[in-house]
């Protein structure tokens, strides 16, 4: 129980004296003796208890009021009976009254006694029974006191009666002892309690609360906004948080600042209005009022930024209620690139709308044009199956064919190079040339067209010569398409001009007409493929549309620009198409007229023609047999072309990739992995002829790709520089190795590398990728070679073989990254021309002689 120092607390003075004036001495006493009785009834009449009681009593009331004899004497008295207290002798301190002060009897403090006692004992229960932890702790920290609420509820701090208290409880005391007083925090078990200590004499008092429910509730909030200042600051959206009544931001995040531009420290505190960020400030006010109402907003708004702009953004945003005010918490997403991206999409899909549209109309032009030339063609066929041979009915006749065959083939190139264009994989042989002698030689091979129209055709060049960087045959297209549609458009008796012209470091090439015009609708479409002026059921112009688109096409890839004028229908046109000229070239300019190369004829070869078309293979057969005096033979499907290429060991294959069975791929993958007709030159023959095409056959394995209808000069060239039909020794006959399958595929790798050397740079990659692929396949026969005959020395000779890959690859690596030049081209094909001279003499040699050496009876022959 805590002892109140002597007349310190009014209920003491009024339970002791009844309100009667007492000295102070005497109430000291009276106070000293009910305490030692509440004592005494506590101990249980326990004198050792009351004698303590009076010792500590003794010690407050000498620190506060009286003096220590004068306690001493009343505790001694009290021992005896409650008794008068005596008159001591003078003192430095205070004395007990004298005795002659009116003091109550006996019987009436006996009596108070008992009433004092009663108060005393409930008051003596009421720790035992308060819900909350009360304890009492020694100066040298020993638990005095301890109720059931803090033996249960501090149970987990290891609180037990006269032993130490536990560390954070004897801090606490520690504390309060030194400053009289100190509050603290501790946790015990699930529960959360605060404490209270406050010193008694030498003693400590602490005093502890349940708080488990507040901190938890503290906790809750601090971790509500510490989601919250989470989710609003590290959010992948702009978010701001603004004050409804005013429309101030009380805060943004850093995707804010970032979409807006604007520091987080300026924004806050303002308005969007005062920011200047409202693009639409009508509509931002109804976006308040909106919030206002329902609580939340979902729309898309336009906003002002610094530094982006004008961006469009899709905003969510919910009213919130924090402090009593109310709040616009929105989510800001910048969906700019979107909507322009939905409007590409809208506008891809109108353009692919009308691009549908064209190709109907294109599809139904094809089926005309293609069927124009093929009337005369059947027509000149049965006139050559009546007449004479040697009639001029009969070379009229051919004549016919020769020229609507060639229609159909300028048809189909022009689809072909359409294609191209649009995929970015038509190739130019780009030199300098003179483009005033190239338009010259465009104009002279037109002019027939012109005379059979009836139309005047003039050619204005200037005097010096026009130097442009350009791909010949390219540029003579651009301007022969120019000139065939003036003469398509152009009525008889009217007028057609070309005009070169150089200056500012520009060469123009301007075809002008006076014909039927274009209307003005047409003039901004008019080089989208497909596209014509003439689209009635007659078609007196014919074509399919990809003319212009071929001229826009190419003088775009030239580094150039085509424009179109013209004053509408009736009133011509003018073409005009810009180049970046270049200095002149004082090297020789190649030949104006691409000659094909003469056939040789002093070598005879085995030609073996896979093809499934029997017309055009009987016809190619008998061509390549009447011209080139070769041996021809056919098959019709590619299982039976590997079968022939067994039989006949042909030195060229000609093969089609469209075949039943087995496709040409197919065909050329085994012919090249089995060694069959090892050193044939094998040629692509085929109307599959994009760019796509052309590698996918040379990865098969092809050595080159001819597409239908196929250039016969061409073919009849490349059939006569097949290396087996120059020379009879496959390799040079000191590095032969004497195998006849090992030393053939040594000749097809120094083929492949000679081309390399000899590549033009836009063949550069289709022959490195072909030596590449030529030389794994021909690693992979010798390595199933030597696993068949048992070598002993596989793994060395197949570790060569890896090595050298791995070596041609870093060298390709370095062509790609540093460009494919002479030097380094030429630095390749030294590298890889020595390796295989030595491979050959020195691992595939002691291959050779092993595999002779199995064979019995055999070891100095060849095989």
């Amino acid at each position: 129980m805590e002892v109140v120092p002597p007349g310190s607390h009014p209920a003491w003075t009024q339970l002791l004296t009844g309100g009667s004036a007492i000295q102070p001495a005497f109430l000291a006493a009276r106070m000293f003796i009910v305490c030692c009785q509440i004592r005494l009834v506590q101990a249980k009449q326990d004198p050792a208890e009351l004698s303590r009681c009076a010792l500590q009593l003794r010690d407050l009331y000498a620190a506060n009021a009286g003096s220590a004899s004068a306690w001493c004497d009343l505790a001694a008295l009290f021992r005896k009976a409650p008794a008068e207290p005596r008159q001591e002798g003078a003192s430095s301190r205070a004395k007990v009254p004298a005795a002659q002060e009116q003091r109550p009897s006996r019987h009436q403090i006996i009596a108070e006694y008992g009433d004092a006692v009663a108060r005393a004992e409930s008051l003596a229960r009421f720790p035992q029974e308060a819900p909350d932890p009360v304890l009492r702790v020694a100066s040298d920290f020993t638990v005095l006191y301890a109720n059931d609420a803090a033996l249960s509820g501090l149970r987990d701090l290891g609180l037990e009666p006269a032993l130490p208290a536990p560390p954070s409880l004897s801090e606490l005391a520690r504390r309060a002892l030194a400053e009289g007083r100190a509050v603290g925090e501790v946790s015990a078990g699930s529960s959360v309690f605060s404490l209270s200590a406050v010193t008694v004499g030498s003693e400590v008092s602490i005093y502890a609360h349940d708080i488990t429910l507040r901190v938890n509730a503290e906790r809750a909030l601090r971790d509500s906004e510490h989601r919250f200042y989470t989710v609003f600051h590290q959010s992948p959206f702009a978010n701001g948080f603004t004050n409804l009544s005013d429309g101030t931001f009380a805060d943004v995040n850093d995707e804010w600042v970032d979409l807006f531009g604007i520091p987080r420290l300026e924004a806050v505190g303002k308005t969007s209005l005062q920011l200047g960020i409202m693009a639409d400030p009508e509509k931002h006010a109804r976006l308040y009022e909106e919030a206002r109402a329902r609580g939340s907003v979902h729309v898309e708004m336009s906003y002002i930024t610094r530094t982006r702009g004008i961006r469009i953004v899709q905003l969510k945003a919910h009213t919130v209620t924090m402090g009593g005010e109310q709040y616009l918490l929105g989510a800001l997403q910048d969906i700019t690139e979107q909507k322009r991206a939905e409007e590409s999409l809208r506008q891809a899909n109108e353009r692919l709308r009308e691009s549908d549209r064209r190709k109907d109309e294109f599809l139904g032009m094809l089926s005309h044009e293609l069927r124009n030339p093929l009337a005369p063609i059947r027509s000149s066929v049965r006139i050559l199956d009546r007449a004479d041979p040697a009639s001029d009915q009969a070379k009229h006749a051919l004549t016919i064919i020769a020229r609507q065959v060639d229609h159909l083939a300028r048809l189909v190139d022009d689809l072909l190079d359409a294609k191209r264009i649009s995929t970015g994989k038509l190739r130019l042989d780009m030199a300098p040339l003179d483009l005033k002698q190239a338009v010259r030689e465009t104009f002279e091979d037109i002019r027939p067209v012109f005379m059979n129209r009836a139309v005047s055709l003039d050619l204005n060049l200037p005097e010096q010569a026009v130097w442009v960087n350009g791909d010949r045959t390219r540029l003579a297209q651009v301007v022969g398409n120019l000139l065939q549609n003036a003469a398509k458009f152009t009525d008889a008796g009217r007028h057609v001009s070309v005009t070169v012209e150089s200056g500012g470091g520009q060469a123009s090439i301007r075809v002008q007409d006076d014909g039927i015009g274009i209307p003005p609708e047409m003039v901004g479409a008019l080089f989208e493929p497909f596209v014509q002026a003439d689209r009635t059921l007659h078609r007196t112009t014919g074509g399919l549309g990809l003319g212009l688109s071929l001229v826009r096409g190419i003088t775009e890839l030239h580094g150039g620009a085509v424009a179109v004028r013209s004053g509408g229908v009736g009133k011509g046109a003018e073409f005009v198409v810009t180049l970046p000229t270049t200095e002149p070239t004082t090297e020789p300019v190649a030949a104006t007229k691409g000659q094909a190369p003469a056939p040789q004829t002093g070598a005879k070869c085995r030609v073996l023609i896979i093809e499934d078309n029997v017309d055009g293979a009987e016809s190619l057969g008998e061509l390549i047999r009447m011209v080139g005096g070769h041996e021809v033979h056919l098959a019709r499907d590619g299982s039976a072309g590997i079968a022939a290429a067994h039989q006949h060991a042909p030195d060229v294959i000609l093969c089609d990739i469209g075949l039943p069975v087995m496709d040409g791929y197919e065909v050329a993958r085994r012919i090249r992995a089995s060694a069959v007709a090892p050193g044939a030159r094998l040629i692509a023959i085929s109307g599959y002829a994009l760019a796509e095409d052309i590698d996918r056959a040379v990865r098969a394995g092809f050595d080159y790709h001819i597409a239908k209808p196929p250039d016969i000069d061409r073919v009849l060239a490349l059939v006569a520089e097949a290396p087996s039909c120059r020379t009879c020794a496959p390799v040079p006959d000191g590095i032969a190795t004497g195998h006849h399958e090992v030393d053939s595929q040594h000749a097809s790798l120094l083929g492949a590398l000679a081309r390399l050397r000899a590549a033009k740079a836009e063949a550069v990659w289709e022959s490195l990728r072909f030596l590449q692929q030529y030389t794994e396949s021909h690693f992979q026969y010798e390595e199933a070679l030597m696993e068949d005959v048992g070598y002993p020395d596989f793994a060395a000779h197949k570790q060569r073989h890896e090595d050298f890959l791995r070596q041609m690859n870093a060298l390709q690596e370095g062509l790609e990254r540093d460009g494919a030049t002479r030097e380094s081209l030429g630095t390749l094909a030294d590298t890889v021309g020595a390796w295989v001279v030595e491979h050959v003499l020195d691992r595939d040699r002691h291959l050779a002689e092993f595999i002779r050496s199995q064979v019995p009876g055999q070891a100095s022959n060849s095989l």
